[in-house]
């Protein structure tokens, strides 16, 4: 059924269909509207609220990078890939886990921090094991948001293989921070 709801157009399209049982649609971008009325929508029962960041918060922290892998005792040469998120199917850890035995087939150097938890929890810490990659993986647990704002700063790529998100801050935030 999943599936089956966003290969159809999602919520965008449910909100066009079901539009007279709503006050009110409220959407990120003024391209998202431009659709909705496109297929048959009011315009004037759907509002924009732009998706904002504060980037004097998130943003490359030499400062906090150089004193966060101090803390995690990392070296600096060392890339660090960060998955934050819930460890769940629609955040696919199991893509995560690919990934990693790729890299380490490959003869990369990584170390990835996985800041969250779960359903699928128990399966990654059963991969990592199974796999012997637990010197190349650290389980952080759920973590604030202030952490994980300390984590990007450390971190050099920011993973998120979800299957979709909806208004995902951590993706802006990540960008905010310079993270691929």
């Amino acid at each position: 059924i999943e599936e089956e709801y966003w290969k159809n157009g999602g919520s965008p399209r449910m909100a066009v269909e079901y539009q007279d049982l709503l006050d009110m649609n409220v959407v990120s971008s003024e391209h998202l509207k431009n659709w909705m009325t496109e297929n048959g929508a009011d315009p004037q029962r759907i509002h924009v609220c732009f998706t904002n960041i504060d980037t004097t918060r998130w943003r490359p922290d030499l400062e906090q990078r150089v004193t966060i892998r101090r803390e995690l005792k990392i070296e600096e040469d060392i890339p660090i890939i960060l998955y934050a998120g819930r460890i769940c199917a629609q955040k696919q850890p199991r893509v995560l886990a690919e990934t990693m035995l790729r890299l380490i087939r490959k003869g990369l150097p990584f170390l990835t921090l996985v800041a969250g938890d779960g359903p699928d929890l128990e399966w990654l810490r059963s991969f990592i094991k199974k796999h012997r990659i637990n010197e190349r993986v650290r389980l952080l647990g759920t973590v604030s948001n202030e952490r994980v704002r300390q984590l990007m700063a450390a971190t050099d790529i920011f993973f998120l293989p979800s299957l979709w998100e909806g208004i995902s801050l951590s993706v802006f935030e990540a960008m905010a921070c310079g993270l691929p």
